[in-house]
């Protein structure tokens, strides 16, 4: 599966599973390069669909696991990522926020990742994604896929990111099963909402405590890690054929001061062309604030 490399050889997505979010490094542009072969084969010989495999020889590092809370409704998942620049984001509420928040009962996120300068790689892991639900779909047995998340050279991905807690319902909490310590896993935002809960996801490493990025802190031009999901539909109506479904997990911001922004995504002029220019410049995440939400995303 293709991934990004600083100029040290530093593996990023090897650093997004072992360091904080706020220690990943930035990659360089002129040194970035892929690794790891993509072909169909490849993955199928090194790719594993288990529950919580600890064989060493068929360990991915870029490839995670998720036990499935009920194994006759929920197979076995498998847990990837892709990086990329965010060529679009938004939150969507189901409901109307704006004049009657009580009725919106949740909201998601959706993300259209792009390639920035770096449309080769991109390719790449397009193809890698293609592969992996390839073999997911042919390693449990799922006849169809219905599932449409690329076009036009860019990725598509949801996910929950807004839930408005019923009254009396306890707060859910981390577990990490490792170390058995409980994190809170819901974060209070405006009007009484709250950030979803991460999928926890079961990993060979004991550190589970990275939080997820609120929607409001995820800009345009972010250069973003991502973790999708991939997970098989299993309806009650055995006549329904199954199909992979691509969700977000967890999305990381990594700070990449050394890209140059204004050959990233051009700017759409006003009489329909584009220029070679960003909108603005992204922002760390300790520098995003929850406005988003009273602004463009809550005008929805």
């Amino acid at each position: 599966m293709s991934l990004f490399v600083n100029e040290a050889g530093l593996l990023l997505a090897h650093a997004w599973i072992t360091l904080p979010m706020h220690a990943i490094p930035a990659p360089q542009c002129a040194e970035t390069k892929t690794i790891c072969a993509t072909s169909e084969l490849a993955l199928k010989q090194k790719l594993f669909i288990g529950k919580n495999s600890d064989t060493g020889d068929r360990f991915r590092p870029d490839v995670l696991y998720r036990q499935p809370t009920d194994p006759a409704m929920d197979p076995e998942q498998a847990v990837f990522r892709i990086q990329g620049f965010v060529a679009d984001a938004n939150l969507h509420p189901i409901g109307d926020w704006n004049k009657r928040p009580e009725n919106c009962m949740q909201a998601t996120q959706w993300i259209k990742l792009g390639p920035g300068l770096f449309t080769n790689v991109f390719t790449e892991q397009q193809a890698a994604m293609d592969a992996i639900c390839q073999f997911v779909r042919s390693a449990l047995f799922v006849e169809k896929d219905n599932f449409l998340y690329t076009r036009d050279g860019a990725i598509y991905l949801n996910r929950l990111v807004f839930t408005k807690p019923r009254a009396g319902v306890t707060p859910l909490k981390w577990d990490t099963s490792a170390d058995k310590t409980f994190f809170p896993a819901l974060e209070k935002v405006k009007h009484d909402w709250v950030i979803a809960s991460s999928t926890a996801t079961y990993t060979r490493i004991s550190d589970t405590r990275a939080r997820p990025v609120s929607a409001a802190a995820i800009q345009k031009g972010d250069f973003v890690d991502v973790a999708i999901v991939a997970d098989i539909t299993a309806p009650h109506n055995t006549h329904r054929q199954r199909k992979v479904r691509l969700n977000l997990l967890r999305v990381v911001q990594l700070k990449a001061r050394a890209i140059k922004q204004h050959h990233i995504f051009p700017a759409k002029s006003t009489d329909g062309g584009a220029q070679n220019e960003m909108h603005s410049e992204p922002r760390p995440l300790h520098a995003q604030s929850m406005d988003g939400l009273e602004d463009d995303e809550m005008e929805q």
